[in-house]
């Protein structure tokens, strides 16, 4: 197969200057005896659940705006030249360049110099999955990694001050379709730059671009981070997933975030089951602590201290299922007048959300806060968090609601029942179903003590099994192993 020929000198890389170290320079090899994870920065809460003020790049280019480059900030700089000399020009040449890189070797296995690592997103939203990429970002050692990002700019633009200090290569871009010439060719040029050892893309419309196009242009390996079923996938070509068996041949290992996810890639998609490998999502559970915001949290929201308050915190798409939960209020609402829904988050639904509260004439019992940056106080101001999405691959709100010590009505797609245990850390209802969903809330909110109970089992258990350290380590390994390997 022919490769690209090396073209001239290229633009350098965005780079970041670290300003302070994140993390120790070595974590515990047992991810299961990694400790609690740390807060970073001054935010450290994931600041999911909206969308970010953004502009198309079609509009910037129809404006004239170069889209190919993003604000020069305190988080874009330039990158220093590759110290591993020029690129070969020759598959020979290829071969002896893998061979000297992968000979050295260090005390976990690994080598010596830093895994050049690449993420690649394609979603202008900061949503869970750009969450848990940031985190990576966040707590990845430097001593081992040398990070770049791939990501749509209204998506750096939504990390703002999350990426300072952080020593990362950024290239804004959005390649989610190969009819996106231009950005396919940009993201290109990126990998060339960057010559990463891992490209690691999240979700479907990310692989379909990046992993082809990371083989072409040499990269040893490619890694898939798999977030759950694609619920928008249907039709002959779309649901039959054979364009998701061509693209796994491109792909060395598959991280899922989920045991469902994981029985999804291999039994539907047909995935080798030798290359997935599951690593729970995890949230930072030292930011996370119950009681502390609930009177101030409460008062900004103009809402009575004994006033029950259900909440859903998350996007406001299709997805996400609030429509569904807004049926199942009038119910709940004839039982409990004074009780209050808290919708946390925005997106594309809202108006439509709106008019249908309107329409139900739950309107003075609703609120939309909009995009939130406390997430943690508004957990901490609600009595239970409801969860109706139609699909999730490790829904991050309930694990965070968890650690709260809230009890959880969710719905029991994928991923969910690996964190909400039913009558033991909350309810599980089925999928587009209002009137479990009032069932359920009805039965907590008519229950304080079962509902107490039930929230401070679900923080037991989360403290035990979804620390952001165990999973930052255990997919650190992941990277380690197939770098070692190629």
């Amino acid at each position: 197969m022919r490769h690209p020929a090396r073209a001239g000198r290229a633009p350098a890389a965005r780079r970041v200057v670290r300003r302070r170290s994140l993390l120790p320079d070595a974590l515990p090899h047992a991810s299961g005896r990694a400790p609690l994870s740390e807060p970073h920065g001054s935010d450290p809460l994931r600041r999911h659940a909206r969308l970010p003020p953004e502009r198309a790049d079609g509009r910037r280019r129809a404006a004239g705006v170069d889209t190919r480059r993003s604000r020069r900030g305190p988080h874009h700089s330039r990158s220093r030249r590759d110290p591993r000399g020029p690129r070969p020009h020759s598959e020979a040449d290829a071969e002896v360049d893998g061979r000297s890189r992968g000979a050295s070797v260090g005390s976990r296995g690994g080598r010596v110099n830093p895994i050049r690592l690449m993420f690649v997103l394609t979603s202008p939203t900061r949503g869970g999955v750009e969450e848990v990429v940031l985190a990576l970002l966040k707590r990845l050692p430097c001593s081992e990694f040398r990070l770049a990002l791939a990501a749509p700019r209204a998506l750096l633009e939504a990390f703002g001050r999350d990426l300072d200090g952080m020593p990362v290569d950024i290239e804004p871009v959005a390649a989610e379709s190969w009819r996106r010439r231009t950005e396919v060719s940009q993201l290109a040029r990126f990998i060339d730059r960057v010559r990463p050892d891992i490209v690691n893309p999240h979700l479907f419309r990310s692989v379909v671009v990046a992993a082809p196009l990371a083989r072409w242009h040499r990269v040893p390996t490619v890694v898939e981070t798999y977030h759950g079923r694609e619920g928008w996938r249907h039709g002959p070509i779309r649901g039959s997933f054979v364009p998701d068996r061509l693209l796994s041949r491109f792909v060395t290992r598959v991280i899922a975030v989920s045991e469902a996810a994981r029985d999804f890639l291999v039994r539907v998609k047909g995935y080798p089951a030798d290359k997935v490998v599951v690593v729970p999502n995890g949230r930072d559970l030292s930011a996370l602590v119950p009681g502390r915001d609930r009177e101030s949290a409460r008062k900004d929201l103009g809402v009575d201290p004994h006033t029950p308050i259900v909440g859903v915190v998350g996007r406001l798409e299709d997805q996400k299922g609030h429509r569904y939960l807004l049926d199942a209020w009038p119910a709940v609402t004839r039982d409990f007048p004074d009780a209050r829904l808290l919708l946390v988050g925005d997106g594309s639904r809202r108006e439509a959300l709106e008019a249908q509260v309107k329409a139900l004439g739950i309107a003075p019992s609703v609120i939309f806060t909009g995009f939130r940056a406390d997430v943690a106080r508004m957990l901490d101001a609600i009595d239970v968090l409801a969860l109706p999405s139609l699909y999730e691959g490790m829904p991050l709100t309930a694990i965070e609601a968890a650690a709260m010590a809230r009890p959880v009505v969710a719905t029991a797609v994928d991923g969910t029942p690996e964190v909400v245990e039913h009558g033991v850390t909350g309810f599980l209802v089925p999928p587009a179903n209002p009137p479990a969903l009032s069932g359920a809330l009805l039965t907590l909110l008519a229950d304080p003590d079962r509902a107490r109970s039930l929230g401070e089992t679900g923080r037991q258990r989360t403290l035990e099994r979804f620390d952001l350290g165990r999973q930052v380590e255990a997919t650190a390994a992941v990277y380690r192993s197939v770098a070692t390997k190629s």
